[in-house]
């Protein structure tokens, strides 16, 4: 196996409780994580790491008490959005527009290789920013509760190769649902490149 991401195939019922409990550690791994960035000296339950340590069947996890967890996680985070979060990306957005506009303008009025290079620069940084910060987080829902009809995760639209029905069909649902499950997470290198043994070269 590389180094870079863990993969698995499925083959059966066992596999897919395998799977689960390997879900369920690295959750536990990210609650963790989360809670010591925050500062915060809430104990984390051990049961899921103590469970795989032990190689003890995964339906020993205590997944109700990881699920409040991840829950008051949730609420605290819910808790924590404001005017902070609404001005951070409506900021975005306009920067986002203003490079797509002025990226466009000096490809069209481009007077040498500079100003048509400055321009193709821009305007790159114009599609990260609606692909990745904009179009990603909204319709992964992080702006719903603004209300605001043009960040809403259900009828977002953006202009890239994949409409956003199919982004939140392969996205949202299977790569969310099935990471980095062979034949099931249709991001996982999107055919391109070769990232796990398993698949042969070419």
């Amino acid at each position: 196996m590389n180094h870079f991401t863990t993969t698995t195939t499925l083959n059966g019922a066992d596999d897919y409780q395998n799977v689960i409990r390997g879900q369920v550690i690295k959750k536990s791994k990210a609650v963790k994580s989360f809670l010591a960035r925050k500062g915060k000296s809430h104990k984390v339950n051990e049961t899921s790491e103590s469970v795989a340590a032990d190689s003890k069947p995964a339906d020993n996890l205590d997944y109700e008490a990881f699920g409040k967890e991840l829950d008051a996680i949730r609420e605290e985070a819910l808790a924590d959005l404001g005017q902070r979060d609404a001005d951070y990306i409506r900021g975005i957005i306009k920067r986002q527009r203003y490079c797509e506009v002025a990226g466009r303008g000096l490809i069209h009025f481009s007077i040498n290789p500079i100003t048509w290079a400055a321009g193709v620069g821009m305007l790159s940084v114009a599609k990260i920013l609606e692909n990745m910060e904009i179009g990603h987080n909204v319709m992964h829902g992080q702006y719903d509760w603004m209300n605001d009809p043009e960040l809403n995760s259900q009828s977002y639209e953006w202009d890239t190769v994949c409409n956003a029905d199919s982004w939140r069909k392969t996205h949202n649902f299977e790569h969310h649902t099935y990471t980095n499950i062979l034949g099931k997470d249709r991001d996982y290198g999107y055919a391109v490149l070769r990232l796990d043994d398993e698949t042969p070269w070419r």
